[in-house]
């Protein structure tokens, strides 16, 4: 996927000295028609049924750019699997790298009963308008659009290759050292659900 994570991923592996391929469903035209195979049986979420998110760049598109952090607060109880302090680290890693200099951060107030939270905003919410000149100049990232992955061949446990349609329905199969999947929540967990495997 070339969306949020997807994007940033390949750009800190591209000094590597793998060969990166990037596989995205759809292309730069939100208006492409692909098909949603997300079907919705609880509450209606409009984020999650926008075609729009189908596009290079994903949800940065529609709402990108966006950076709220967790506090101390949300740590006590260690359900997260990380500290704080890790995370505090992480923060000022993500500022360094979207050259964020100081918090321009707009301070909410949820209720009477909630902390104060800030949210800072990037100056360029589209994750694909900011990588594309960084994977088109790359010797080993490669992207090819208008692609649905819909089957995984596994054998010892171990993915071998992984099954696309395009958008005449025609068959392609990547074979690679390894898969890492960035279609984002909703399209990541109906994937694994739907193979079963």
């Amino acid at each position: 996927g070339a969306g949020l994570s997807g994007l940033y991923l390949a750009n800190e592996l591209k000094n590597t000295q793998k060969k990166i391929l990037i596989i995205d469903r759809g292309n730069e035209d939100k208006n492409y028609n692909v098909e949603n195979r997300i079907k919705n049986i609880g509450i209606n979420h409009l984020s999650s049924q926008n075609q729009n998110n189908f596009v290079l760049g994903g949800h940065s598109v529609n709402w990108g750019g966006q950076l709220a952090e967790f506090e101390r607060i949300d740590f006590e109880k260690n359900f997260w699997g990380s500290s704080y302090s890790i995370i505090r680290g992480l923060y000022n890693e993500i500022y360094k790298e979207f050259k964020i200099k100081e918090k321009n951060s707009i301070i909410n107030k949820l209720n009477d009963n909630l902390n104060f939270y800030n949210t800072i905003y990037l100056d360029n919410p589209n994750f694909y308008s900011r990588y594309k000149n960084i994977i088109s100049k790359s010797k080993n990232i490669f992207l090819i659009k208008n692609l649905i992955a819909y089957d995984l061949k596994i054998n010892d446990e171990k993915a071998e290759k992984l099954i696309c349609k395009d958008s005449e329905n025609k068959k392609i199969e990547f074979s690679s050292e390894n898969f890492i999947f960035n279609m984002g929540t909703f399209e990541n967990v109906r994937f694994f659900l739907e193979l079963k495997k």
